[in-house]
């Protein structure tokens, strides 16, 4: 066989029997081969050279003329970084292939409130609170005809969903009408059989390895700062991994929109909770915004924070160690010494996977496909605050 020339169906076949393992994994192997374990590479090295396999290329230009929606959060006077990076590496991969993203929002008016944001009823129902963003439970009334308004008005093929919701209607009618698309997250519903195409950076993963890092520097007892519920996948998903990696801890929860302007109060209410719980060697927390709070709490309570190896110390004043998320500007805000544990997703690797899925889903193929991409721990106790750990 010519070197290059794509392979067939059957050979692709044979690349998995004699490498016991899936497509998706073979097709990592030439796209993505940092998500293989050292064995399962050289298994499917062996098996490539053994059938002669070439993979088909993707070749520039590949979604020349091709429209894809994604839907932006009402409210950009506060982005979330992930979001506004995710949307940066998805305009740039796709246009890479000569397509074009069209952004579009779904905006629910609700009478006599100028913008509705998502939380609780009690926070909804407060008007002193004067919420940002945009009130889920409205909104998602609204998606899916939004999405239907956007593919007519800017002739669109394929959308890339972000934001997900538990039992996502969006990802169901889409599904329904036969309109390609990709999820960004793990979709999480009441049907566990209803699957869908989705990529994500697998947050579980390196929110175990965090843990295990905080362990093996001495912490023993833990503590969950993390988001209110919001309507969306994220708190309860990593409620639930912290959950059952440590079992029942004490948990505090801060909306998301006072993750990042706190008040007073809540730096005030995080400290009584700390001290509440003088025993706790550590705080795990759901942003890093929401760790900087946890850092102001902890030397408001006399704690102090550190990313050293534990040692004896005072019972009521032995300092705090932090894991947060997403390697933001809030860590500049301390020291270097006192800078938390962190970890970061691969945005770009995560869009050119979802646009690599997607393609595949515009040429007719109806892959459920699942591609998780694990993060980096920025920070490990230890090491030097923007030393990066590679989870093997």
């Amino acid at each position: 066989m010519a070197v290059g020339r794509p392979s067939t169906e059957a050979q692709i076949n044979e690349v998995c029997k004699h490498a016991g393992v899936e497509r998706d994994t073979v097709q990592n192997f030439f796209n993505r081969p940092g998500l293989l374990s050292p064995s399962t590479r050289q298994r499917v090295a062996s098996a490539v050279a053994a059938t002669g396999y070439r993979p088909a290329r993707r070749t520039r230009g590949s979604l020349s003329g091709v429209r894809i929606g994604y839907e932006l959060p009402r409210s950009w006077t506060t982005p979330s970084p992930v979001m506004l990076e995710q949307f940066e590496a998805l305009v740039s991969e796709v246009q890479d292939r000569r397509g074009l993203v069209v952004p579009f929002v779904v905006q629910p008016e609700v009478p006599g409130v100028n913008d509705v944001g998502g939380g609780s009823a009690a926070e909804r129902d407060d008007p002193g609170l004067r919420l940002d963003g945009w009130h889920r439970e409205y909104a998602r009334t609204l998606a899916l005809p939004t999405y239907h308004e956007a593919m007519k008005a800017h002739k669109l093929r394929a959308f890339v969903v972000n934001d997900l919701q538990v039992d996502d209607q969006r990802l169901a009618g889409l599904r329904k009408e036969g309109v390609a698309y990709v999820a960004l997250g793990r979709p999480r519903g009441s049907d566990e059989d209803m699957q869908h195409p989705h990529v994500e950076n697998d947050n579980a993963r390196g929110i175990i390895e965090m843990i295990n890092l905080m362990e093996e520097a001495g912490c023993v007892q833990f503590m969950h700062l993390g988001f209110d519920d919001d309507g969306s996948n994220v708190p309860p998903a990593r409620r639930d991994t912290i959950s059952d990696r440590l079992g029942t801890i004490p948990q505090k929860r801060i909306h998301y929109q006072n993750s990042l302007h706190p008040h007073r109060s809540e730096v005030e209410s995080t400290a009584r909770w700390i001290s509440e719980h003088a025993g706790a060697d550590a705080i795990l927390c759901d942003s890093d915004a929401i760790a900087y709070i946890a850092h102001q709490a902890a030397t408001l309570a006399g704690r102090g924070t550190t990313r050293s190896k534990l040692t004896p110390r005072d019972h009521d004043h032995k300092p705090l160690m932090l894991a947060g998320n997403d390697n933001s500007f809030y860590r500049t805000l301390v020291e270097p010494d006192q800078q938390w544990m962190t970890m970061q997703g691969d945005k770009i690797g995560l869009m050119r996977a979802a646009v690599d899925l997607l393609e595949s889903r515009l040429s007719g193929k109806d892959e459920n496909a699942a591609i998780l991409m694990p993060p980096e721990i920025v920070g490990a106790p230890g090491r030097p605050s923007d030393a990066i750990t590679k989870i093997a």
